[in-house]
């Protein structure tokens, strides 16, 4: 063989070589595709898609590109979709000599990974594989994974319920000899969160369960779990454990949980349960509570449902305080905000409260009963006091806008709790009895006021006015409740019944008896507005003048003779504000 032919044979056999090695290379991506795609399999019983492209990538070093990779459980049940848009795999001599393991790092941008928790999830590895392969050296068995620009979706298929940590960046890491890690932040229900989770194995968890800690945290308050994680017999989530909740504003966590927040108040809270959770069933069988409001103890169970939630619950404490002591009618006038809709939006179910006191903005009900119902159609409030024989009832529906049905009997109540916390009157002690049953439709305060109508009737017995002498008050004309400050009224009797219709009551005879006077009252009394329009009838009383009149605004009303001002060419004051 001459010399230009031996040349000529060694640059033909490195050409064929360059050849095979650039088809080699061009092929690659797709074969150690394919061995990854069944070593996955094999080892955890995810599937693998490549919907985009596989190429090499020189970035930092040797590395296999994805385009739109995508993996489920290998039974399609549909438990679990991911989407990753772009996923860089380091590669090693091995791999690219001997194909792929399960990657020991990895670098994610853009996953999208689903969980539905109303389908099972069937991670089904070949026998005698676990998810994660083990090795006896810990830096051959330590996987890490990179990610961002990414989301979590947990939901569940049957109910519609859904949360999402939203453009989320963080890491998962496991090992061998060290715990699951997940770490990551994002935004869930528009606020940013802090998600980590540490289980003793990820394999285990997807075997029967793994001891596990998650903490989920932002600014609108903490969750922390602390038990058993995995999947079930039934392939669903499964948690088991101790759970606790701390925030320092109610609504704002439920808010951010993506639970029912309108009715909840705006303050601190703690909450430390046992706890399990199965698929979108959740119950708290014996929780500790800690607010402004009440600390007691209780049982509490959620399920998602189609639209919302079912709620099933009791809470038993000490004291319950519903609103601030010392509250009272506001003088500028009843509010036009929007309620914050009773019933809950997509919510059903009932929740039990008993206290050996509860507190309505300054009434204090001993022993008291509060049942809360609440389904698809409307809701059903109902409060119970035994020792000063009170209940009070209300049903309103889903319409708009909302429809109330008002029913209470105070049987033999205090007085200036009553009066003071329902129209900011505290100057009246006695025992009072009440009947009502009356309906109205709003969607706030003062729409509701201006459509009551229905039926009432009142009495006051051993009644005390502390302050001011009522027939002092009768005989002056002048604006104004003026204090008789060294005076009192005693021996106050007081009985009404009285018709409601759009907002005002109209008084076709209130009689009112006292140690001095003797007196019966007729008129309106505008609720909406606020205002008095009322004759007085002292004919059974010396020393009055026998045509009063009351009228005006009822925190300054004015006191007149009807009489004198017909003859000044004036008429009666109009109700005002």
């Amino acid at each position: 063989m001459t010399r230009w032919t031996r040349h000529s044979a060694i640059w033909g056999l490195c050409g064929v070589a360059l050849v095979l090695a650039g088809l080699w290379l061009v092929l690659l991506p797709s074969r150690l595709a394919s061995s990854l795609a069944s070593t996955l399999e094999t080892s955890t019983g995810l599937g693998m898609a490549v919907a985009g492209s596989a190429s090499l990538a020189l970035d930092d070093g040797l590395k296999i590109r994805f385009t739109n990779l995508r993996l489920a459980d290998a039974k399609a049940s549909g438990g679990l979709k991911v989407e990753l848009r772009e996923v860089l795999v380091p590669l090693s001599p091995n791999d690219i000599l001997g194909g792929p393991k399960i990657p020991r790092s990895a670098r994610i941008d853009g996953a999208a990974i689903d969980l539905d928790l109303g389908a099972p999830l069937n991670l089904s590895p070949a026998p005698g594989k676990t998810s994660l392969p083990e090795t006896a050296e810990e830096d051959q068995s330590r996987y890490r994974i990179n990610f961002s620009n990414s989301t979590f979706n947990l939901r569940d298929s049957k109910s519609g319920f859904a949360l999402a940590l939203a453009d989320a960046n963080g890491v998962m890491e496991s090992s061998a000899a060290r715990p699951f890690l997940l770490h990551t932040s994002g935004f869930l229900n528009g606020v940013y969160t802090t998600l980590h989770v540490e289980a003793d194995s990820a394999a285990r968890i997807f075997e029967g369960g793994s001891p596990a800690d998650i903490v989920l945290s932002s600014d609108s308050g903490e969750l922390r779990f602390s038990g058993r994680m995995g999947w079930n017999a039934a392939s669903l989530l499964a948690l088991d454990g101790r759970l606790s909740a701390a925030s320092r504003r109610t609504d704002s966590l439920l808010a951010w949980l993506g639970l029912p927040s309108a009715l909840a108040p705006a303050s601190a809270i703690e909450l430390e349960s046992s706890f399990s959770a199965v698929g979108a069933r959740a119950s708290l069988p014996e929780y500790s509570l800690q607010t402004n409001w009440a600390s007691g103890n209780g049982k509490l169970s959620l399920a998602a449902r189609p639209g919302g939630f079912a709620v099933d619950g009791a809470l038993t404490a000490e004291k319950i305080t519903l609103a601030e002591p010392g509250s009272s009618t506001a003088e500028d006038g009843w509010s036009t905000a929007p309620f914050p809709w009773l019933p809950l939006p997509g919510a059903e179910g009932n929740f039990q409260v008993s206290a050996k006191s509860l507190v309505l903005r300054g009434w204090t009900l001993p022993d008291a009963r509060l049942l809360l119902s609440f389904d698809a159609k409307g809701a059903d409030l109902a409060i119970g006091a035994s020792q000063d024989k009170i209940t009070f009832s209300a049903s309103a529906s889903r319409g708009y806008p909302p429809a109330f049905t008002f029913k209470a009997k105070l049987a033999d109540a205090p007085a200036r709790e009553v009066l003071s916390s329902l129209a900011g009157y505290p100057w009246l002690d006695g025992r009072i009895a009440l009947d009502l049953d009356a309906t109205a439709a709003g969607a706030n305060t003062a729409a509701l006021i201006s459509t009551f109508t229905g039926k009432l009737s009142f009495a006051l017995a051993g009644g005390t006015v502390t302050g001011y002498s009522l027939k002092d008050l009768l005989s002056d004309s002048g604006k104004g409740w003026r204090a008789a400050r060294a005076d009192a009224t005693t021996g106050v009797q007081i009985s009404t019944s009285c018709e409601i219709a759009d907002g005002i009551i109209a008084l076709s005879m209130a009689r009112i008896t006292a140690s001095d006077l003797d007196v019966e009252a007729g008129g309106e009394i505008d609720l909406l507005r606020q205002a008095l329009d009322l004759a007085i009838d002292a004919n059974r009383s010396k020393d009055l003048p026998k045509n009063l009149i009351i009228s005006g605004s009822w925190h300054a009303p004015e006191f007149g003779v009807a009489t004198a001002r017909k003859e000044q060419g004036q008429e009666p004051m109009p109700s005002q504000n």
